[in-house]
């Protein structure tokens, strides 16, 4: 559906969603080119709130048995799983990676936040943010 440009403002707020949308989408589809495994790390968050408390993302991450899929795939379809978490197989090392990419951000309170250029596309939720688009 093509929302026609307001005629009176230079920008408008749905204007901001959709480019903030295309962006995202974008971003996601380019990270997902470098690091294969960064839907499995992002899928369960999906329809979580951020920020985000560091032992709820775990028990999501433990919960999807993440660091198993990615080290699973990464050796059955010949890409590198994080270094961090083939040294280290805990939720604290992939963090760290994320964290390392800027997908991830681990705040001042210790909560951990993903910026919006991830979060829209990932479908991940955040109270005031740029609404997640509904697929169909």
């Amino acid at each position: 559906m093509h929302i026609p440009a307001p005629q009176r403002q230079v920008v408008d707020h749905l204007g901001l969603s959709q480019g903030v949308r295309g962006a995202s989408n974008a971003r996601l589809t380019e990270l997902g080119e470098d690091y294969p495994w960064i839907n499995l790390v992002l899928a369960p968050l999906r329809r979580q709130f951020v920020p985000i408390e560091r032992y709820h993302l775990f028990d999501l991450w433990k919960g999807s048995q993440v660091i198993e899929q990615i080290l699973e795939q990464s050796s059955g379809n010949g890409w590198l799983a994080p270094i961090g978490v083939i040294i280290d197989h805990s939720p604290d090392a992939l963090l760290k990676t994320m964290d390392s990419i800027a997908v991830m951000e681990v705040r001042a309170n210790g909560k951990i936040n993903v910026p919006d250029i991830f979060r829209v596309e990932a479908g991940i939720l955040r109270k005031g943010g740029v609404a997640v688009p509904r697929k169909n």
